[in-house]
């Protein structure tokens, strides 16, 4: 199904939804987060797919059970880096068809999100209720926290209270202060800085702007930074940015391969 699909302007759609329902998932706001999603059944499915959804899974609210959500636009994006070999197809960007077929594959990767084991035992009504429920939370809980993401105040004091203490009870020769320097010429502290400068960037924005304009999702990396940092600032582009071709090869080291194929063709 996606092999029609531009790899980069389906990549740079995905990313421009995933940026979207972050800033919703920071936001918390039950009414925001059913204008993000109405948005987005708009834009990605057409009147059959949704009547066909509604029917499925009856007149939910969208903010209690939404469509759309990180775990499957990344695994998506993943299967398309991986798998996509077309750069001359279907615009995602210009498109309105092409959103419609993008649409549809990320309703089906929700139904990779739960092994064909766990779903047979969902289905099972032998098994008592509780054990099928556990099964259940078992099958979100990899998604929990990237849906239901801390403050960002405390999640920031929290990782480095955590991580911090893991530095100070693990014993090695290793000095990561060190070793991270030597290889990107940063501070970590530095890093950290630079991360949530950009991730900032994003989540002080109003929803409906990024709904509205496209262009607020990409920023520039000579500019993004004041000239004060430049230096530093290049080092730590160095770190994020790459090729489709780069992050294709990451992707397919080892254990790193999507599991489930060319499952969506």
């Amino acid at each position: 199904m996606v092999k029609g699909l531009d790899r980069m302007s389906t990549l740079v759609t995905l990313a421009r939804i995933n940026i979207l329902l972050a800033v919703d998932r920071f936001r918390r706001d039950n009414n925001l987060t059913v204008k993000v999603q109405s948005y987005l059944v708009s834009n990605f499915l057409d009147d059959e797919v949704f009547s066909q959804l509604k029917g499925k899974v009856g007149p939910e609210r969208l903010d209690v059970r939404s469509i759309f959500h990180s775990q499957q636009v990344l695994l998506l994006a993943r299967y398309i880096l991986v798998y996509g070999t077309v750069d001359s197809g279907e615009q995602t960007e210009e498109s309105k068809e092409a959103r419609g077929i993008l649409g549809k594959c990320l309703l089906f990767v929700s139904d990779l999100l739960v092994s064909p084991e766990m779903g047979a035992d969902l289905r099972n009504n032998a098994m008592p209720k509780n054990k099928r429920t556990i099964i259940l939370q078992l099958s979100a809980a990899s998604g929990m926290e990237v849906n239901n993401p801390p403050n960002i105040r405390s999640s920031v004091v929290r990782s480095d209270a955590l991580f911090g203490d893991i530095l100070k009870r693990t014993t090695s020769d290793l000095n990561l202060a060190v070793v991270f320097k030597e290889r990107t010429g940063l501070e970590i502290n530095e890093y950290v800085d630079f991360n949530i400068g950009a991730l900032v960037n994003y989540i002080v924005r109003d929803p409906i702007e990024l709904m509205e304009k496209a262009e607020v999702h990409f920023v520039n990396p000579e500019t993004f930074f004041p000239p004060e940092c430049k230096d530093s600032a290049q080092r730590f582009w160095n770190i994020e940015l790459g090729t489709l071709e780069r992050y294709r090869e990451e992707l397919t080291a080892g254990d790193l391969l999507p599991v489930f194929g060319p499952v969506i063709s």
